[in-house]
């Protein structure tokens, strides 16, 4: 309730309770003393006409005893007198209002009783020390209950009019008070509603207008404040807009950037695929001279990857997946891909714990495995010929509230790094061992590392100790262990054999603007038996080759002239004869967000450039229920590392 409803209500609760009280207790009162006092007069009444009856018969005068009775006849109240005898027998009355007393008998234990209508007194009478007997006078109440019934009512009347004029002045006062309590109240209402502008204007000298004065005060230094801040919000908003589009400018430089750096890249590495799958266990300058074009290729795919995944990291867009990840599915697959790079050095990799190892990690799958990777290929890059790493993992209980966490470390027998270079660990593009030219790298793979690790919630930390090698532990959240599922082994992989192929021909068609790229899918899928490849170099006439062919899957460049690829995909999903046929995205855009861009508009799968030729050829055998291991170049390439 509000502060005016309380003072109304209270006062009127109080005025209340006063005329309830005053009603009930003064007719009472005023009823107790009129009894008293009538009481005293109907007993003086009563001794007066006893002694006149005491002369009477003292003097056997029955004339007097009769003028006694009739005496009292001037009040009209009084309703009978009886005489009563020793033996309690009326000899005497006077009733002349016939009431009803004949066979009464006189109960001289009671000298004072009263009933609604009537009032009883009993006096002896005697004189001279002689007892005639018992005089009893009957006196009617009636009119006196019409007097306290007529005072009640006008009681009644005085305390309604008494609680109708309280609640009315009540009601005032408490619009005075609460009047500028109000107006107080709706300019604080504005002030939250965003009216910093707004004034007060009461004008009083009570603690009401005291506050009122404050809050202007108040008021004034909060408009003084709004014009400060808006100034600066809109600096802020200018250097906000400015770093947005500075922001947009990268991202697209970057997309843009990766575009074109992929796209000749995709015609190089391709080919140079080919050309060492032709090549393949001969010592030719022409084996030579793709090898160093592999190299360099591949150099700078990782250069462009690394430097997109800086860029989104810094920009903070990297979206993250967090989940138990369990160790031993993660170390199985980063010994896969880094058991290549250890066997051309000679170095040993220690894996053995993890075999018997159930821990698991909250972390991003994805990116754990590149962690893991980044650090386990530096500690082979880094090491000495022969050498040895590990990578181990231990539980640290929880202590204190915390959660437990485990550890994972990877260390070396490597060159250790020097207290001076410490601070330039983790700065892109710095590359520690300068003097170790053979050594590949693009510099950034450790600023990642760290950046990738903190993102997720984990730790990094570093020790080297000159003549034994270095160590990096990582720490990360204890997740929760999944059951261990089959796993496919280097060793089995190497086993690949041949196989045979289904019967059915298949068909794929190829949009690309760029002559190269269809070449180089076209020589790749050449391979392959039973697989027929139709191009075509513009959307508009692929569209038109589906119509006609109805190809078991298309392969759609996103960067198309004319109608994009995009659109392209999402026409064909529309078309009757073609909606049913998969198809995949084919691009030189490989940042996360292009990629999510395609799969959210409704392409199948997502194929980067520059093209990996084992991995492109068995996705595309694995999706058109061809078995990957019944070709001859998939074997080749797999014992040929």
């Amino acid at each position: 309730m509000s502060i005016g409803t309380k003072f109304f209500s209270s006062t009127t609760l109080i005025l209340a309770i006063i005329a309830v009280f005053v009603f009930f207790y003064y007719p009472k009162q005023y009823k107790e003393i009129v009894l008293n006092t009538l009481e005293l007069q109907v007993q003086s009444i009563a001794e007066s006409v006893a002694l006149g009856v005491a002369i009477g018969r003292e003097s056997n005068n029955f004339k007097k005893i009769k003028e006694a009775l009739t005496w009292v006849q001037q009040d009209p109240n009084v309703a009978f007198i009886v005489v009563y005898d020793h033996s309690g027998d009326p000899y005497a009355s006077y009733n002349p209002s016939n009431y009803s007393i004949a066979g009464a008998k006189l109960n001289t234990k009671k000298r004072v009783s009263q009933t609604n209508e009537l009032l009883s007194v009993v006096v002896p009478v005697s004189i001279n020390n002689h007892d005639y007997g018992d005089l009893m006078v009957g006196y009617s109440l009636i009119s006196l209950n019409n007097i306290i019934s007529k005072n009640r009512l006008v009681t009644l009347f005085v305390c309604l009019g008494i609680l109708v004029l309280g609640m009315g002045l009540s009601l005032v006062i408490s619009k005075k008070i609460t009047r500028p309590l109000l107006r107080l109240t709706k300019t604080a209402h504005e002030i939250s509603e965003g009216h910093m502008y707004v004034r007060t204007d009461i004008d009083s000298n009570d603690e009401i207008g005291d506050l009122a004065k404050a809050m202007q005060v108040m008021l004034e230094k909060n408009e003084k404040a709004m014009h400060e801040i808006q100034g600066i919000n809109i600096q802020l908003e200018r250097a906000h807009n400015k770093a947005l589009k500075s922001s947009q400018a990268k991202s697209e430089f970057l997309s843009r950037m990766s575009h074109e750096l992929r796209t000749p890249m995709n015609a190089v590495l391709g080919f140079a695929q080919l050309l060492q799958m032709d090549s393949e266990g001969s010592q030719s300058i022409q084996d030579t001279r793709v090898r160093m074009i592999l190299k360099a290729g591949n150099h700078l795919l990782d250069l462009i990857k690394d430097i997109l995944d800086l860029a989104q990291i810094e920009s903070g867009k990297t979206s993250l997946t967090m989940e138990s990840v369990d160790l031993h599915s993660i170390f199985s697959e980063v010994m896969v891909l880094v058991s290549p790079l250890a066997e051309k050095r000679n170095i040993t990799i220690d894996f053995g714990f993890y075999l018997n190892s159930r821990l698991a990690v909250f972390a991003d799958r994805i990116r754990l495995k590149q962690v893991l990777f980044n650090l386990l290929s530096n500690a082979i890059k880094f090491n000495k010929d022969k050498g040895a790493c590990e990578i181990s993992a231990t539980k640290i209980e929880a202590k204190n509230s915390q959660p437990a966490r485990v550890l994972i470390r990877v260390k070396d027998t490597g060159i250790c790094i020097p207290k001076g270079k410490m601070k330039l660990l983790y700065l892109p593009f710095e590359r520690l061992h300068t003097d170790n030219n053979e050594v590949e790298g693009t510099g950034i793979g450790l600023s990642i590392t760290k950046k990738f690790v903190e993102i997720m919630g984990g730790t990094i930390s570093m020790e080297s100790v000159v003549g034994q090698g270095t160590c990096f532990t990582i720490g990360f959240l204890e997740g929760v262990p999944k059951e261990p599922e089959e796993e496919i082994s280097v060793q089995q992989l190497r086993l690949i054999t041949e196989g045979k192929l289904h019967s059915k021909e298949f068909k794929l068609l190829h949009i690309d603007d760029n002559p190269d790229n269809l070449e180089l899918v076209d020589q790749i899928l050449s391979t392959v038996p039973n697989i027929e490849v139709i191009s075509a170099p513009r959307a508009e006439r692929g569209i038109e080759l589906a119509r006609d062919h109805k190809p078991d899957l298309i392969l759609m460049d996103i960067n198309l002239p004319g109608m994009d690829g995009i659109t392209a995909m999402k026409y064909l999903k529309k078309t009757e004869d073609t909606k049913d046929i998969p198809i995949f995205a084919i691009s030189a855009f490989a940042m996360e967000s292009d990629i999510d861009k395609a799969m959210e508009a409704g392409f199948d799968s997502y194929i980067t450039k520059p093209i990996q030729v084992i991995p492109f050829l068995k996705k595309i055998m694995e999706f058109l229920g061809l078995e990957d291991n019944s070709t001859e170049m998939i074997r080749r390439s797999v014992e040929g590392g």
